[in-house]
């Protein structure tokens, strides 16, 4: 459980910087119940790019702040996120702290040691809207073992 919860802090980080997942209003929990995990803090970089790397630091008991930092100087982007326990699979939601982004990027968050993770979008294709963390969980729950669901991208992150 806790090679998870790294997997999905760090897919979080990676994630919320590469591609386009799928957007919702609506985050798979409407608080966040799964606790921080400490693995997760520090900083990663994309496996295929040293254009930036990410500072995942503790934002409170169950959420993440997450900072990309580029190196050509450009502003930094910073992200809230938080773990999604759904029938054992992590996922991340993370929302960008912009000030105009109103909705979370969902990520399923696999972790391959405890200093190599995956995010795996959830595709953007889907175009379902949902109104309740309930509803987009129980979507979630009967949809994604099916091959359309996640994005065929898969983003692998290394700890710096």
């Amino acid at each position: 459980m806790k090679n998870k919860l790294i997997l999905c802090t760090t897919a979080l980080c990676c994630m919320l910087f590469m591609g386009c997942p799928y957007e919702t209003a609506v985050g798979i929990d409407a608080t966040p119940s799964v606790k921080i995990d400490t693995r997760l803090l520090g900083t990663w970089q994309a496996k295929n790019s040293t254009d930036s790397k990410f500072i995942v630091t503790k934002a409170g008991d169950n959420e993440y702040k997450i900072e990309e930092k580029k190196k050509s100087g450009d502003k930094s982007s910073i992200y809230h996120a938080f773990l999604s326990d759904v029938k054992g699979t992590m996922f991340m939601n993370a929302k960008e702290d912009d000030g105009l982004s109103a909705n979370y990027y969902l990520y399923k968050v696999v972790m391959s040691t405890a200093t190599s993770v995956h995010l795996i979008p959830v595709t953007e294709n889907i175009t379902e809207k949902f109104a309740t963390s309930a509803e987009l969980r129980q979507f979630i729950e009967k949809n994604m073992g099916l091959s359309f669901f996640f994005d065929k991208n898969i983003d692998e992150y290394t700890k710096l």
